[in-house]
């Protein structure tokens, strides 16, 4: 935690794919995810990101119950942005995790949804 700033973005998003909730490690990935949290609102530029990376920040977020709108509202124009990426992904998974994701947060104003549901319709 204390060497986040320090790490790439998608380093922090890698570390973000490991922490998800889990109850062996409660305290430290929790920790993990909410300095990943802090420090992404402070840096502007986030497109470095895969959207694979994204898509399990977005998870990781939403399976510790927090809501950072600035993070994940840039995370949604992330995916929204690069959609030809997820179109044609043989991962379909990717575009149901990130609908999910947003669910869990309550966050029903992404524009990630609508336009998963026009790929499906695809």
């Amino acid at each position: 935690m204390l060497k986040i700033a320090s790490l790439t973005t998608n380093e922090a998003a890698q570390c973000l794919a490991q922490c998800s909730r889990d109850t062996r490690y409660r305290a430290q990935a929790q920790g993990m995810a909410r300095t990943v949290e802090q420090h992404w609102m402070q840096i502007e530029d986030l497109s470095s990101l895969r959207v694979v990376e994204a898509v399990d920040s977005l998870e990781s977020f939403a399976s510790w119950g927090m809501k950072a709108l600035p993070v994940v509202n840039r995370l949604d124009n992330i995916l929204v942005e690069r959609q030809e990426v997820l179109k044609y992904t043989g991962n379909v998974s990717l575009w149901t995790s990130a609908v999910a994701a947003f669910a869990r947060m309550d966050h029903f104003e992404a524009k990630w949804p609508m336009v998963a549901l026009e790929l499906a319709r695809d």
